[in-house]
């Protein structure tokens, strides 16, 4: 199957999906490719990378995080729109 980019914000992060199910994701910045299982594996690969360790989203991942909740897909594709947005980028170095 053929790679390609997952969301237009994050074009960094590429997907390659499997005959079998589940992905290869890799992040072509680093180079760190992952396999995951399911889209929430998915989306939480590319939200952990689409910001700096400071961005707005990871803020509020890492607090929701440490007070037990679990991320699901669509929190991750909210974590990357809060990265992504103007005040993540800025506060994102």
């Amino acid at each position: 199957m053929a790679w390609r980019v997952l969301d237009p914000r994050i074009p960094w992060i590429a997907v390659e999906m499997l005959p079998g199910g589940g992905a290869n994701v890799a992040d072509q910045r680093s180079g760190e490719v992952d396999f995951c299982p399911d889209e929430d594996c998915i989306y939480g690969f590319a939200a952990d990378r689409s910001g700096g360790r400071w961005a707005i989203g990871n803020i509020v991942h890492a607090a929701l995080a440490a007070a037990g909740f679990r991320r699901c897909g669509a929190c991750a594709k909210r974590q990357i729109g809060m990265n992504r947005s103007w005040l993540g980028r800025l506060l994102g170095w």
